[in-house]
């Protein structure tokens, strides 16, 4: 069962959008859930974060994170919570639509880290020469 403290906490930092708290809040849970002995603590730590971090709510980030509103150190540190299935197809979407500068600069060193820790994913040549 996850610790409902921080799930608490972490849903009152959304509604305020205070995003340092959601992040250090996450991070805290997923340390949690890494250190857990019990399996089924630790599974139960980790998809607290995930079901956290909704799909709505990452988009949510995103146009945050283009807006201004929320720092690239944050945005990096949230989307390094999410899994690469579910963060990846985001990401690859938001860097071929922004416009060249530094939020594009920013999403295309998420996805070169991403690229670099797991490089069996299947993409395009073009795309695998880009984040090499």
């Amino acid at each position: 069962m996850p610790d409902p403290n921080l799930e608490q906490l972490a849903a009152r930092y959304w509604a305020a959008r205070d995003y340092q708290r959601i992040v250090t809040t996450l991070e805290q849970l997923q340390a949690a859930a890494i250190e857990a002995g019990v399996p089924e603590r630790r599974a139960a730590l980790a998809d607290a974060v995930r079901h956290f971090l909704t799909i709505e709510r990452l988009n949510l980030l995103l146009l945050d994170f283009i807006g201004g509103a929320l720092p690239s150190s944050l945005a990096m540190r949230l989307w390094n919570l999410v899994p690469d299935e579910v963060i990846w197809p985001i990401l690859l979407d938001a860097w071929t639509r922004l416009p060249d500068g530094d939020n594009r600069a920013v999403v295309l060193d998420a996805l070169r880290e991403r690229f670099a820790a797991n490089g069996n994913r299947p993409l395009p040549d073009e795309l695998r020469r880009l984040l090499r």
